[in-house]
Formats: C-alpha cells, structure tokens, sequence
C-alpha cells in the first residue's frame, strides 16, 4: 500500500475545484420525434463503435489452441514467414538440410485435424484511378 504524503494530499485537494463535478440529468419533455432523432444518432455513431468491440474481442482473444507454444500476431489477416537457417561453413551444409527438412508450415485447421474453412471470397479491388482522374478531387471520392 502506498501512503500518501502531506505534500500530495494538499496538493489534491487544491486540484479539487479545478474539476467541475456535474452530475447528468435526463430531460423531461423529450418529443417522440427527438427522441427518434436521439435514437439514430447513437445507432450512426455509438453502434460502430460497440460493434467494432464485439468483432475486435472476438479476432484477438488468445485462443491458443493446446499444443502451439508461440502464437505470432498480425495486425491483417495476410501474413508472410520468412526464415533463414544460418551456416558457418559448407561443412553444414547436411545439418543445414536436415534441419529445414524439419521445417512444417500447416494452417491451423490441419494442425487441430479440423475440416478447413469456407474459402473467402475474391477481393473486389477498386480500379486504380488515372493521373487525370486524380487531379478532380471531387470525383476522386466517387467510388
């Protein structure tokens, strides 16, 4: 446990008023139309926000499944390994070779003997826009 010096605590209580301490009230009165109004605008701007939790938990809680000792994380879901095995002299060359025949790569549904996923759908890239495309702004945004 911490103890709080004299020194601090002064010092807290004097930073005290600087924080206006308003409790919120509900407003009495509230139209069925303004509260429509009230109602669309926590769904435009509050639901992509809960909902960016729900989909956030539901990617990066570890899920380390039994038998994976190290999980690399990707901020995407595109990732590339790049490995090196490191040799002295030719003379390792053999040991270099056996060790990358060691080497497996498997995707998580064949390491837990599961059937594998749905594959994705194709990726609908936008057209890259030509210089003279570019240079209208306006248009630019017109996806």
């Amino acid at each position: 446990m911490k103890i709080i010096t004299r020194k601090g605590f002064v010092a807290g209580v004097t930073l005290l008023p600087a924080f206006r301490f308003t409790a919120a009230r509900a407003e009495a009165g509230v139209s069925p139309a303004e509260a429509r109004a009230i109602a669309k605008e926590a769904y435009i701007y509050g639901f992509p926000v809960v909902d960016n939790y729900r989909i956030q938990n539901a990617f990066f809680v570890d899920k380390t499944p039994k038998g994976v000792t190290k999980v690399f994380r990707s901020e995407t879901e595109f990732v590339f390994a790049i490995y090196r095995t490191q040799v002295f002299s030719p003379d390792d060359l053999d040991n270099v070779t056996k060790i990358q025949a060691g080497y497996k790569v498997q995707p998580l549904s064949a390491f837990l003997g599961q059937p594998a996923p749905a594959a994705a759908p194709a990726i609908n890239f936008i057209k890259p826009l030509t210089p003279a495309e570019q240079r209208t702004w306006l248009e630019y945004f017109n996806i």
